[in-house]
């Protein structure tokens, strides 16, 4: 990314001294756009599953007359769901505030980019 010619350096759609690249290259985010991508895929299985054993539990209709196996299941759907619900409420959180910081980043970055080097 080194432009001989002229001893600047190319940084995306700008070029740069080597001083200020080296500026632009430590403001990279801490995380890649690709792992918190895996990471809102994984998160959005987990919802998935999330809702479709609520629907479950909503859809499943058990009383005092009901088979002990539903009854059974039922309660079972419930404890999953109960049990998995506040560490996908965690991860969501946290997961956001990555996406946040991550996006914060990118936006100093590029803030930088503009304020000291120039557009090819």
């Amino acid at each position: 990314n080194y432009n001989s010619n002229d001893g600047t350096v190319i940084r995306g759609d700008y070029r740069c001294s080597s001083y200020e690249a080296s500026r632009v290259d430590a403001l990279e985010p801490a995380e890649s756009e690709a792992t918190l991508t895996s990471a809102q895929n994984t998160l959005d299985q987990r919802s998935n599953y999330l809702e479709n054993l609520k629907s479950e539990i909503d859809n499943n209709y058990v009383n005092e007359y009901s088979a002990q196996w539903e009854i059974d299941d039922y309660n079972q759907k419930v404890d999953e769901y109960n049990g998995l619900l506040p560490a996908f409420k965690r991860d969501a959180t946290n997961l956001s505030s990555r996406i946040d910081q991550y996006n914060a980043q990118v936006e100093a970055r590029n803030n930088y980019l503009a304020r000291n080097c120039t557009p090819r």
